[in-house]
C-alpha cells in the first residue's frame, strides 16, 4: 500500500490489539508493476517474490491493501492529464495476478484510489511553497483532481467483484469543492508535490480507515514492524506477520 495510508491504518486499528498491520516498500515491486528494471538497490523479479510470499503466508480472512499513484499512469503537463493506456493495461495485468491469488486464498483485496494532487506538475514545491509561502499556487477543484486520476479509477472499478473492494478517501482531504495543501483550519498536510503527508499529519485519514477497513478485519495477527525499502521478502519465520 502507499506509505500515505500506513500511519492512518495503524492509528485506526490501535484499539484492536488482535489486529496487526505490515507494509512493504520495495522499489523492485514498483519497477515490476511499471515494466522497468531496477535503477537502484532493489529485488529483481520482485513481483514474483511478492506472489511467492503471499502464496505461502496469505490466509482466509486476511486483507491486502493496494494503492498506486496517478503520476505513474498519467501523461501530460496540464491537469486534468490523460491516462497512458499502455501503462494502465500493464498495471491491470499485474493487479489481475494479485487479485486471483488473494481470492484463491479467500482473502480480501482492497483497491484504494489516489488522494488529491493539489500541486500541478509545473509547481516547484521547494521554491513556490517552502520559500515563498505561496500556498494558493497549489489548489485544485475536486472534479479536476478526480478527472486527473480517471484512468486509475476506471481500472480499479473494473476489477471490483466479491472479495475485491474499491475505496476512495479523496474527498476526505478536500473542503468546499476544492483540494489544497491545508485542511481543518489551515494546517499544512502535505510536504511535497507528490503529495506525501507531513509527519505531523501522517494519520489524517484515521477516521476514514476506522470506518472502512476495521470492519473488514477478523482474526488475530501479530503486530510487526514495517519492511524497509529494498528489503528481502523471501518467506521466513520473521516475515509471517506481513500478510496484512
Amino acid at each position: 500500500m502507499h506509505q500515505n495510508h500506513v500511519a492512518s491504518i495503524q492509528e485506526a486499528v490501535q484499539d484492536r490489539t488482535e489486529i496487526g498491520v505490515r507494509y512493504l516498500v520495495e522499489y523492485g515491486f514498483i519497477n515490476d508493476l511499471e515494466g522497468k528494471k531496477c535503477a537502484t538497490a532493489c529485488l529483481e523479479n520482485s513481483m514474483q517474490a511478492h506472489i511467492d510470499f503471499f502464496s505461502h503466508y496469505l490466509r482466509s480472512g486476511d486483507v491486502v491493501v493496494f494503492s498506486w499513484s496517478r503520476d505513474r499512469v498519467d501523461q501530460g503537463d496540464k491537469m486534468p492529464r490523460r491516462p497512458n493506456s499502455h501503462v494502465i493495461d500493464r498495471l491491470k495485468g499485474k493487479i489481475d495476478v494479485l487479485k486471483s491469488l488473494v481470492l484463491a486464498h479467500h482473502a480480501t483485496l482492497i483497491l484504494v484510489d489516489d488522494i488529491p494532487k493539489p500541486c500541478g506538475p509545473a509547481i516547484y514545491f521547494e521554491t513556490e511553497i517552502a520559500q515563498r509561502g505561496n500556498l494558493k499556487a497549489c489548489q485544485v477543484q475536486v472534479e479536476t483532481s478526480k478527472s486527473d486520476r480517471a484512468g486509475l479509477t476506471e481500472l480499479y472499478k473494473s476489477l471490483v467483484e466479491p472479495g475485491v473492494v474499491y475505496l476512495d478517501p479523496h474527498d476526505e482531504l478536500c473542503e468546499r469543492g476544492a483540494c489544497s495543501l491545508t485542511l481543518q483550519g489551515g494546517n499544512l498536510i502535505y510536504g511535497d508535490t507528490s503529495p506525501h503527508f507531513l509527519r505531523s499529519n501522517s494519520a489524517i485519514l484515521k477516521s476514514f480507515w476506522k470506518s472502512t477497513l476495521v470492519s473488514m478485519l477478523s482474526g488475530p495477527v501479530k503486530v510487526e514492524q514495517s519492511q524497509t525499502a529494498a528489503s528481502p521478502i523471501a518467506p521466513t519465520e520473521a516475515n509471517e506477520g506481513q500478510k496484512r
